[in-house]
């Protein structure tokens, strides 16, 4: 900073996005950096910024310290974040005691699900640097963010392919699933692991995160084949609950699911 717009720069605050927020300059969700101003003052606020990601958005706002707490302290609750968290650990917690009395995996896989799509929305908004102790918080930065999200899938995945029976039904679109759900584990450990390295390299070298972004699109293309196994009605289907299903209550179904599934697909690759 540079009072008055003449003179030396001063030295007043610095912060980083890899650590949480009570250790940053200025606990909050976004990187913050404080400077004091006496009553009509003038200075000059140079800001320089240091990025290894390949992409920046870099939002800007100066206002003051009462304003912007204000403003944190009712995100939970103007962004619906306090029952979100609420239902999301809920039916993390849920599965987990159905697990303990069913003993079946299912019941894991959807927990999975729950607590990868979590941390990828905790993510998306900041939050992680507010709940998540700093190891899991580097660890989320250092997977990457998309990848969570594909990991997420990648459980939901294994989740429809248990409740479909494709095991018993259709085993080739069964080991079709579980090679995609390994294909989304290899690309996350892959980028965990190449992402320090790249980092350090020539910026067209360096990998994003964005680059999971098509790889999401297989694995919602088999969760759609795994809809249309069921609500189709095709072999293997019949016994239990599902059996009783009305016909077209299964037409219904399936269109629906499909016609999420290609939304999804294309919403991924033309984000």
């Amino acid at each position: 900073m540079q009072p008055g717009g003449r003179g030396a720069v001063q030295y007043v605050a610095g912060t980083s996005g890899r650590v949480v927020a009570v250790a940053r300059g200025f606990p909050a969700r976004a990187s913050c950096l404080p400077f004091w101003l006496e009553a009509h003052a003038q200075a000059v606020v140079y800001l320089a910024v240091e990025n290894h990601t390949g992409a920046t958005y870099l939002p800007t706002d100066l206002t003051t310290a009462e304003d912007f707490l204000a403003y944190e302290q009712a995100f939970f609750f103007t962004k619906r974040w306090t029952w979100l968290l609420g239902l999301y650990l809920g039916s993390a917690l849920l599965n987990l005691v159905l697990f303990a009395f069913l003993r079946d995996r299912l019941h894991l896989w959807y927990g999975a699900y729950i607590l990868f799509g979590t941390w990828f929305l905790l993510m998306e908004d900041g939050l992680d640097a507010w709940l998540l102790p700093q190891p899991l918080y580097t660890l989320g930065w250092r997977l990457g963010q998309y990848s969570l999200l594909l990991l997420a899938l990648a459980c939901q995945l294994r989740v429809l392919s248990r409740f479909m029976r494709l095991r018993q039904g259709w085993p080739r679109l069964h080991r079709l699933s579980w090679g995609l759900s390994g294909l989304a584990a290899v690309a996350a450990l892959a980028y965990g692991l190449l992402a320090g390295p790249a980092g350090r390299a020539p910026a067209r070298w360096r990998p994003s995160t964005a680059a999971a972004k098509p790889c999401c699109g297989p694995c919602w293309w088999a969760a759609a084949c795994c809809c249309w196994r069921w609500a189709g009605g095709a072999a293997g289907c019949s016994g239990g609950w599902r059996a009783t299903m009305a016909s077209p209550t299964r037409a219904s179904f399936w269109a629906v699911l499909i016609s999420c599934s290609i939304a999804r697909v294309w919403s991924i690759f033309t984000w």
